[in-house]
């Protein structure tokens, strides 16, 4: 143990001798502006790079990953997508693509969720393996060349996730920190191929760490149509699906540092993952016979305590003694789900990504997208049903609006929204209706898209595009009276349908 420990630890200190080393590079190159001489790109292997608002780490990332590259005989693309704010790395990266011809940014338009800018670089990959790479991981010194030459010897239909051996280390890269459930202890250096069952038992939780696995790029839907988590698709899904395909090939070397730090977004979502998701997605993996239901039990029985931390010992907890059962989200302490808006979403999810027509009847299901209404009503006079929303405002003269909201609507790729309104015909006053829109999860104010004057006593109809949308949506529906009615009237305001349709285009991968 001792021998395997100081191993570790020149490993650690070659990580960091090279971060120096990269970084004196780097700047010796940016000073240059000289850019890169072409190589032949790498037809078989790419990296996709997360990134969020940790600028240091992501520069130091950045650096390795063009030392080593600038040193192979073929680049390997490197695809950037920025799911933050920070002008740092934008400008940094501006100025690496200048130099650097493998590298490649995209901006996300605002911040989408880690699940969705993680899914973007899987369906944006040009290469059958795709190699997602946190942005405060690390490369190994020589493990990108190394990687590369495995993945091109072992590229047939057998193998469809590479899985790499790694430090856990701390934030600081300071220190390993140890975990005797590693599959390094378990496995001699090397080679080792595994088939789905032996891959679960003997990665185990390794799998859920994003950039310990290089995944075959298989077609989109088939993630979708097979393992769908939760409103978001998580890197469990791309691992897990890969997995299923086919072999993991285990290449136990260090060839990977992965930090125990701050995982943003995604790591918020940890606890509901490992404590509902992760268990019922393994035991919906059995009940389809993708794995054994031995190899789920044998899982759960030597790992409970990973898997559900305090939620181990919960009576309602999908473990191992319970997960078959499939007990409704109801029953689960802490897992906040609501069951019946996963299975909408399931559903709508996968039309969408095998490019059928998907429409989201937001009246339908008024209550799974959180509905609400707000503004200045008139007492008791405000309803959501399956039919039809409304809302009775009573004007002052003061100009008064009322309205819905909705909220968690799963609105991918173009989208178009179908709305119906009717507003009383009996003197009552005018009105203006307008829609709004907002990216889920955000506090922000609504964007108005559009702007209607019914007619009082006629159903106004209108089709309004939302453009491309890259995450779940919030919607308003306003109405607005005229501010020179005098006090005492009101204005009874439906909504009669409110329709989101997705383009199938978009759902093809």
């Amino acid at each position: 143990m001792q021998q395997m420990r100081s191993s570790q630890i020149e490993t650690l200190d070659a990580v960091n001798r090279e971060i120096v080393q990269a970084q004196t590079f780097l700047r010796k190159a940016l000073s240059d502006g000289v850019p890169v001489p072409p190589k032949p790109v790498n037809p078989t292997i790419s990296i996709g790079i997360p990134i969020y608002n940790r600028h240091a780490e992501t520069q130091d990332l950045i650096a390795v990953l063009c030392w080593q590259i600038c040193q192979l005989d073929q680049h390997i693309s490197v695809d950037i997508h920025d799911n933050g704010k920070d002008e740092r790395n934008i400008q940094f990266i501006a100025r690496i693509r200048e130099i650097f011809p493998f590298v490649r940014y995209r901006r996300c338009f605002c911040n989408v969720g880690a699940d969705l800018n993680l899914s973007s670089l899987y369906m944006f990959s040009e290469t059958p393996f795709r190699w997602l790479l946190g942005d405060d991981d690390m490369p190994a010194p020589g493990a990108l060349g190394q990687v590369a030459e495995i993945v091109a010897r072992h590229d047939d239909k057998t193998v469809t996730l590479f899985h790499l051996g790694n430090l856990i280390v701390d934030a600081e890269l300071r220190d390993i920190t140890h975990d005797e459930d590693m599959p390094s202890s378990q496995y001699e250096p090397g080679i080792h191929f595994l088939d789905m069952d032996q891959s679960v038992l003997g990665i185990g939780r390794e799998f859920l760490r994003m950039s310990a696995n290089i995944v075959k790029v298989l077609p989109f839907h088939d993630v979708v149509e097979r393992h769908l988590v939760g409103l978001g698709l998580s890197p469990i899904c791309f691992n897990l699906n890969a997995l299923t395909h086919g072999k993991c090939c285990f290449i136990n070397h260090p060839f990977l540092i992965y930090r125990e730090g701050d995982k943003s977004h995604w790591i918020s979502r940890w606890p509901h993952i490992a404590h509902y998701n992760f268990p019922r997605f393994l035991g919906a993996m059995a009940l389809n016979g993708l794995i054994s239901t031995a190899t789920v039990d044998s899982f759960f029985n030597a790992r409970p305590d990973f898997v559900f931390g305090e939620n181990a010992k919960h009576a309602s907890a999908f473990n191992h003694l319970n997960w078959h059962r499939m007990l409704a989200a109801t029953d689960l302490e802490g897992a906040e789900v609501n069951l019946a808006g996963k299975d909408l979403i399931i559903r709508l999810l996968k039309d969408w990504a095998n490019g059928r027509p998907v429409d989201i009847d937001c009246l339908s299901h008024g209550r799974t997208f959180q509905s609400e209404c707000f503004g200045d009503i008139a007492a008791g006079l405000f309803e959501i049903d399956k039919r039809l929303m409304y809302v009775m405002i009573p004007a002052d003269g003061s100009g008064r609006s009322a309205g819905f909201r909705l909220f968690g609507i799963p609105a991918f790729g173009q989208a178009m929204c179908d709305l119906q309104i009717w507003v009383r015909d009996d003197g009552q006053p005018p009105v203006v209706s307008s829609l709004g829109i907002r990216p889920s999860g955000e506090n922000g104010p609504f964007r108005q898209i559009a702007a209607i004057s019914p007619t009082p006593g006629r159903p106004v109809l209108c089709k309004v595009p939302l453009g491309q949308v890259e995450s779940p949506v919030d919607l308003e529906i306003r109405f607005t009276l005229d501010s020179s009615q005098q006090a005492g009237t009101t204005a009874l305001c439906v909504v009669k349908r409110l329709i989101i349709s997705l383009s199938t285009i978009e759902g093809c991968v």
